[in-house]
């Protein structure tokens, strides 16, 4: 049969014996079959006992076959894609069924044939490119696939003829590499008028060199995507500007507004000067959008000044894509020019040969018509044909100046001491004014710096606390007061200062000693001064003189109090008042205490003053002094008002004696009469609950008396002297108390 020749001449590929078998591997062309089974050429026994065959193998109902003669045939469609080899298993046995061969096995090679189509890689099917992409390398690679073997495997790539969507008028825009799939460029691309770009591509096998089967092929849409690239220059408009010279310095001052075409990045526009800025007077800030308009602000670096003869710039300003890749490449920037000119205004004049100094002497004869400095101020506006005037700012009222020429001359006596004048320097200050007449007059002003030179016409004072001092007898500091002086004159006229003492003071026992150029210590040379009273002053007038030329004295004294000594170690005189200056925490207490004092004096004043146009009848109420006496002590809770004895107090109030106060009922009734009137009167003397009632607490109390009054224990303790230095209050209290003794 021409079959069965044809499966011969196409299978055979070797002839093997082992043992008796006779066996070869088998091909078969994958594929329908064209019958309904097809023998294949199995293995042969040559053993004479095998009357039977057992075939085994990896196919299910592929194969079947006659176990007489061992003859094996296809059954069913093979898949060369599915599998490829099939091994098989032969055994022979003989009637009884015993083997008559060793198994032996073979192969089954199934043969291709091109009946696959090529499948795309649906990712190698969308690209992206820049549309200013070269036309030399590829952007993106097409990728397909085909389960043939062999040349019906192989794949060729085309491009199918007029695919481009949307339609090119010059050509594909691209071209494929027919072996690999690489896609280049070819024509022109435009993102902002076509983003995305779609062609067909063809992949193609080989099959087509096999008789059998024609070559298959498969097409496919490729989607490109368009990037945009800086392919467009900015686009602005400038128009000329003028400015006023008066402008300010970073203020936005003319706007640039420009487009761009592309997106992104590529769209922001950023704008420099680059030509024209004379002295680099501008600068331009950038304000780039990728969505509209992207704006540029021009602003002044340095002031304008049409007198300085710059009067137009002519600006080259460049708009450029500073963030794209191309920034740098010139087509795809814009310059222009913008031309500026410069505004004459009216400007303040402006001073000349500043800053400007001069140096006088203080209390010198003033004169009037001799300029000690001259002041000028000139005004260039306008060709300079504006006249500048002067005035003068002076505290003091010293100087003249000239309205016209800026002559400044002394009008009046200079005092360095004045209080305008710090450590010899006074400043004027100048105004010069325009005469403009097409607007306001403009205006400017200088200082000027007068350096008096001071001559000695102050003494030195002395900057002390206080004229008096107190010393032990004995003294344990040996520093009587320290003093300090100044002088309001100039350095060169003050310090050093001469401490020196009067002829009449006793240089044996007082001193100077020098703490520095304006400080010095009184000091007492003596060891026991041999006090024969309670306390002796000794004045010690002295002189103090500046090293001034010539120099200035000034007198001044110092009252010195010596006075016995406490018996314990501090330096303190019995008699001598606290020194409270020192300590200003001392100080700030005493004074509270003055206030709250002084303000318990006035609550109890008004409490027991009568009131205003009621005048109470003292008489007519029968209420003596010793009741009124008795009334506070009640009010004060003592309840044992027969346990002391006020009539002494009350006689000493009322100038009489307690006998006469029994003697003569009218006398004491005209002396309370008195006294009351004196206390309603007299601002000074203190209300009745005041020391003058309840100092003397009387006797025979059986608890003895609180008052320290009567508890002396030193000689000085019954001195009541001192009570006067404290004012007119305690004086009749100080009698009282010394009539005592």
């Amino acid at each position: 049969m021409r079959f069965t020749a044809k499966v011969l001449s196409l299978l055979a590929i070797c002839n093997c014996c082992i043992g008796e078998w006779i066996y070869r591997d088998i091909q078969v062309v994958e594929g329908p079959l064209n019958q309904l089974e097809k023998p294949l050429i199995p293995p042969k026994s040559n053993n004479a006992s095998t009357v039977r065959y057992h075939i085994s193998g990896d196919f299910t109902n592929e194969f079947r076959y006659d176990e007489l003669t061992g003859l094996i045939y296809q059954i069913a469609e093979l898949d060369r894609e599915i599998k490829s080899v099939y091994a098989i298993t032969v055994t022979a046995e003989d009637v009884n069924g015993n083997p008559t061969e060793d198994p032996t096995s073979f192969k089954v090679h199934v043969e291709d044939i091109n009946d696959n189509i090529p499948e795309f890689d649906k990712d190698s099917l969308t690209g992206s490119i820049a549309e200013n992409h070269n036309k030399v390398d590829g952007f993106m690679k097409v990728v397909a696939t085909d389960a043939d073997i062999g040349f019906n495997g192989e794949i060729v790539y085309s491009i199918e003829l007029n695919s481009d969507v949307p339609e090119s008028a010059t050509g594909a825009r691209f071209v494929i590499d027919k072996n690999t799939g690489d896609v280049r460029l070819s024509g022109e691309l435009d993102y902002e008028t076509i983003p995305v770009v779609k062609f067909t591509v063809i992949a193609t096998d080989g099959g087509g060199r096999d008789d059998r089967l024609d070559n298959k092929n498969r097409t496919a849409e490729v989607t490109v995507h368009v990037i945009d690239s800086n392919n467009h220059a900015p686009e602005f408009e400038l128009t000329n500007k003028s400015l006023s010279e008066l402008s300010k310095i970073d203020q936005p001052l003319y706007n640039i507004y420009a487009t761009d075409k592309d997106e992104g990045v590529n769209k922001k526009v950023y704008f420099e000067i680059v030509g024209g800025n004379t002295g680099g007077t501008f600068r331009i800030v950038s304000r780039p959008s990728n969505v509209s308009r992207s704006l540029g602000q021009l602003m002044l670096i340095k002031q304008l000044d049409f007198e300085s003869g710059v009067t137009v710039y002519n600006l080259s300003v460049r708009a450029l894509n500073t963030e794209a890749e191309e920034s740098t490449v010139s087509k795809f920037a814009t310059t222009k020019i913008l031309k500026v000119t410069v505004i004459d205004e009216n400007e303040s004049p402006t001073f000349t040969n500043t800053p400007y100094s001069v140096k006088i002497t203080e209390e010198q004869a003033p004169k009037r018509h001799e300029p000690i400095i001259t002041i000028h101020a000139q005004d260039i506006d306008f060709g300079g044909n504006q006249t500048v005037t002067y005035l003068i700012d002076d505290p003091a009222g010293w100087f003249h100046i000239n309205s016209t020429t800026g002559e400044i001359s002394v009008r009046s006596v200079v005092d360095r001491e004045a209080t305008w004048v710090s450590d010899g320097l006074y400043t004027l200050k100048v105004i010069a004014t325009d005469d403009y007449n097409n607007g306001p007059r403009a205006s400017a002003s200088e200082t000027v710096s007068i350096i008096i030179d001071g001559i000695n016409d102050n003494p030195p004072e002395w900057n002390s606390d206080g004229n008096e001092a107190y010393i032990c007898e004995k003294p344990h500091n040996t520093t009587v007061k320290v003093i300090k002086s100044y002088d309001a004159d100039s350095v060169k006229n003050g310090k050093k200062f001469h401490f020196r003492f009067n002829e009449s003071v006793d240089t044996l026992n007082w001193g100077f000693e020098e703490v520095n150029d304006d400080t010095q210590i009184v000091v007492a040379k003596f060891l026991d001064y041999g006090l024969t009273s309670k306390t002796v002053k000794v004045n010690l007038p002295f002189t103090i003189t500046d090293s001034g030329t010539p120099a200035q004295t000034s007198t001044a004294a110092l009252i010195v109090n010596i006075c016995k000594c406490r018996d314990d170690t501090s330096v303190a005189c019995v008699d001598a008042p606290p020194n409270i200056g020192s300590n200003p925490l001392i100080v700030v207490v005493v004074v509270i205490l003055v206030i709250v004092l002084t303000v318990l004096i006035v609550i109890f004043g008004v409490w027991h003053r009568p009131f205003a146009g009621h005048s109470k009848n003292y008489e007519a109420d029968d209420i003596s002094v010793t009741q009124t006496l008795q009334m506070h002590q009640e009010e004060c809770g003592e309840s044992d008002n027969t346990a002391f004895d006020m009539s002494i107090l009350v006689t000493a109030l009322a100038g009489n004696s307690k006998e006469a106060t029994h003697k003569d009922d009218e006398t004491t009734k005209n002396a309370d009469n008195g006294l009351r009137i004196r206390m309603d009167s007299d601002s000074n003397f203190g209300p009745h609950d005041s020391l003058f009632v309840f100092s003397f607490e009387g006797t025979d109390s059986a608890a003895g008396s609180l008052s320290s009054i009567d508890t002396a224990t030193t000689d000085g303790s019954d001195d009541y002297d001192y009570l006067r230095e404290w004012g007119p209050k305690f004086n009749r209290l100080a009698e009282i108390y010394q009539d005592r003794l």
